[in-house]
């Protein structure tokens, strides 16, 4: 990071007479300024965060700022849309816990040539100067002095352009102050950005750190069809609604929107003639709760679609970065992957037994079977340590030591998990992440079948989740009960049960009992509990 020093003064005279009788300083003396071009921003991501760190924990239905929505595109085949801020999708790829500290905020660098211009106003508001600069080439402007011992307020902005530079417009040309600066009529297709910073100068060299916010919001939209097999040749999209025009007040960063709303479009795509094709990103002038994603046409292999909306009510906050992601997933039902009997639910494919049990047997079977129950897993080791068969008392030689490393199931992300050698799973399948599960309970509806007294021999009690698409879909977890931590022994069946998933960070269990399900943490973060195990396609 560059500093480059800006020395405000008004002629060489001036300089000149610093040290005489008639000096402009005050007694603070020379003030220079020292700007740190930092990054940008995206203004309304601290607010998400905010909100995030306002709310308890996530529930199993509850993702925050996650917005979903599905469209049928013919009998087979729907569109499965997810449209999240990006700065959640970083904290899903750290896998950051809800106590984490991460930066709330995406930033970014501002890139090289770009014009950006800085105004300096006196501690009364009244304006003092500006200076046009050009990022990376600073040296060029005329360099700047200011009093020390003062206080001033800077305001910066840009576009984000490297020739385009808005002129500030002053109420009031005769008596310029920071309250009647504004920008006028910026296009709303312009990536607008906003810095505002008081301080208090010493004498001598002062740091002007600018970060500056962007003040519209950005979509990068993918499209997914991978599930198909088959590429997709040609797709138009827009979004709406969009104001054309925008003023921004310098002295609070107040923005008004200007003109008659209207669609966006997506003005180019990478990746067509391909399975994933990806947007350019659009900017949008806008603060809704009814904004629109809509697909004008959409040609995968021989099928083409046009004038669908797989996204409405879009609630779309001003500055914030989002992603939207459309995958072209299989209808929900029944069908089998690698020889292996599975379910789909809203594009998501799960086996429909556990691991380890008899795949011959009928998974969803009223009441329940011990056969069902399959094998138990302690967190992030390949290893069997019991099954459904196995006597309920203590086991011999039971593994105690903890694991730490939070990639023995995943070595990828949250977002976009890859299965290690650890994975107990079959080929074509992977243990499943935290989001996957809150996936699933977003996606169906609970109900129990058997009896939930619990007992070490009563094998009855299962947990269904019926498909909110499809009602005679569903995926059905047996209550089988855990191994515990210290020696093995049985606990909690019908009655208690867990299931592993990947994500230590967040916890590492699924937990089901008669009275609903969670998702929650590894009880005192205990790696050697012995749980079941469901798998998820690959």
């Amino acid at each position: 990071m560059k500093k480059y020093i800006l020395l405000l003064i008004g002629s060489t005279a001036l300089a000149l007479g610093l040290f005489s009788c008639n000096k402009d300083y005050k007694d603070g003396g020379r003030a220079t300024i020292a700007v740190n071009i930092a990054e940008t921003t995206f203004a309304g991501q601290k607010k998400l965060a905010g909100k995030q760190a306002a709310i308890q924990p996530m529930n199993a239905n509850q993702e925050q700022h996650v917005q979903r929505q599905n469209v049928v595109l013919n009998d087979n085949l729907m569109i499965i849309a997810e449209l999240s801020p990006n700065n959640e999708r970083q904290q899903q790829r750290l896998q950051a816990s809800s106590n984490s500290s991460k930066r709330a905020a995406v930033q970014q660098d501002l890139q090289g040539d770009v014009r950006y211009k800085l105004l300096v106003y006196a501690n009364n508001g009244t304006y003092v100067t500006e200076r046009d600069y050009i990022r990376n080439r600073e040296n060029l402007t005329p360099e700047l002095v200011l009093d020390g011992g003062q206080s001033y307020t800077f305001v910066a902005y840009s576009v984000n352009s490297t020739t385009d530079l808005p002129a500030v417009n002053f109420g009031d040309p005769a008596n310029k102050t920071l309250s009647n600066s504004s920008l006028q009529n910026v296009s709303g297709n312009a990536d607008l950005m906003y810095f505002k910073r008081q301080m208090t100068l010493n004498s001598g060299q002062n740091d002007l750190n600018i970060v500056l916010t962007h003040q519209f919001s950005r979509i990068t939209s993918t499209i997914d069809a991978t599930a198909t097999g088959f590429p997709i040749s040609a797709l138009t999209a827009s979004f709406s609604t969009h104001s054309p025009f925008a003023n921004l007040q310098l002295e609070d960063g107040l923005l008004t929107r200007l003109g008659t709303a209207v669609n966006n479009p997506v003005t180019s795509f990478t990746g067509l003639n391909s399975m994933v094709v990806k947007g350019a990103p659009v900017l949008l002038n806008t603060n809704t709760t009814t904004g629109s994603f809509i697909l004008g046409s959409i040609k995968i292999g021989s099928l083409t679609q046009t004038n669908k909306i797989p996204f409405n009510a879009l609630v779309i906050e001003p500055g914030v970065d989002y992603t939207l992601t459309l995958t072209i997933a299989v209808a929900d039902g029944y069908s089998t992957h690698m020889g292996i009997p599975v379910v789909s639910i809203n594009g998501k494919v799960w086996m429909r037994h556990n691991l380890g049990a008899d795949y011959s047997l009928d998974p969803d079977q009223n009441p329940s079977v011990q056969g069902l129950i399959g094998n138990y897993y302690q967190w992030g080791r390949p290893a069997i340590v019991a099954d459904g068969f196995t006597n309920p008392n203590i086991i011999s030689g039971w593994t105690s030591n903890e694991v730490t490393d939070a990639t023995l199931w995943n070595s990828g992300t949250e977002a976009t998990p890859i299965k290690t050698v650890n994975d107990p799973c079959p080929d074509g399948f992977r243990v499943p992440t935290r989001t996957e599960y809150f996936r699933l309970v977003a996606d169906a509806t609970t109900s129990n079948i058997g009896n939930w007294t619990g007992g070490d021999t009563n094998y009855s009690a299962a947990k269904v989740l019926t498909s909110k698409r499809k009602a005679d879909v569903v995926m059905t977890l047996p209550s089988g009960g855990y191994r515990n931590f210290d020696q093995g022994q049985l606990l909690g069946r019908a009655q208690d049960s867990y299931y592993w998933f990947t994500t230590t960070t967040a916890g590492g269990n699924f937990n089901i009992k008669s009275t609903g399900v969670t998702i929650g943490g590894v009880a005192g973060g205990m790696t050697t509990f012995g749980r079941n195990i469901r798998c998820i396609k690959e």
